[in-house]
């Protein structure tokens, strides 16, 4: 696969994700209810590893490099990332069962690190030729729709200010990429993110919103 044709597809691979993650969900949400966040989850590893291997692999490097740029992005990565403070000490006591704790430990030390190298990493590099604000746009928007696969059976992904919140996210992550040229930031933000604001048990529909 040439450099073009390999450009084409990893524009076009966010539509892949949604496809598969939404076939997961549908597939295996019959016989698990709330728990087929495991099966979407895993494929959707499955995926963004398979992708990343294959295309980004050569770019991780330049991706981890020290944050350049202004401070100012370290002040909003920090507060992002504790932004879901409040949520996690109202509702942290869930963390208590272990079979809830392992796989929220397990989500926040993986996830990041995926998403962050293919949602702002290598999808902003590809669109790098773009207009900055429609290559943000893209992938952030096609970040906060592939959430739409835990809707089928979790009420937190029914809600409105779930997607603001996940909109608002893609595009906090995508300007510190933009901004400092590494996703090192992004990737710290986004593992408080995803610890505190309980996102296992949130899908689990064990917190109310």
């Amino acid at each position: 696969m040439n450099k073009q044709t390999s450009s084409k597809f990893l524009i076009l691979s966010p539509v892949l994700v949604l496809l598969i993650t939404q076939a997961s969900a549908l597939l295996f949400g019959r016989y698990l209810g709330p728990r087929v966040y495991i099966p979407i989850i895993m494929i959707y590893w499955v995926v963004l590893g398979f992708i990343l291997y294959q295309y980004g692999w050569n770019h991780i490097r330049k991706w981890l490099q020290k944050p350049q740029g202004h401070w100012i992005w370290i002040i909003i990565a920090v507060l992002v990332g504790f932004s879901s403070l409040p949520l996690f000490l109202q509702h942290y006591k869930v963390l208590i069962n272990l079979s809830i704790l392992l796989p929220t430990v397990i989500f926040f030390l993986i996830n990041p690190w995926l998403e962050e190298f293919y949602w702002r990493g290598m999808l902003l590099d590809v669109t790098a030729k773009w207009p900055t604000w429609v290559a943000i746009l893209y992938s952030t928007i096609l970040f906060t729709l592939f959430h739409s696969a835990f809707a089928w059976h979790s009420s937190a992904a029914r809600n409105v200010p779930f997607y603001l919140a996940v909109l608002f996210l893609g595009l906090i992550m995508a300007l510190i990429y933009k901004n400092t040229k590494s996703v090192s930031l992004a990737i710290l933000s986004h593992m408080m993110i995803n610890l505190l604001n309980l996102s296992i048990p949130s899908l689990l529909n064990m917190i109310e919103f």
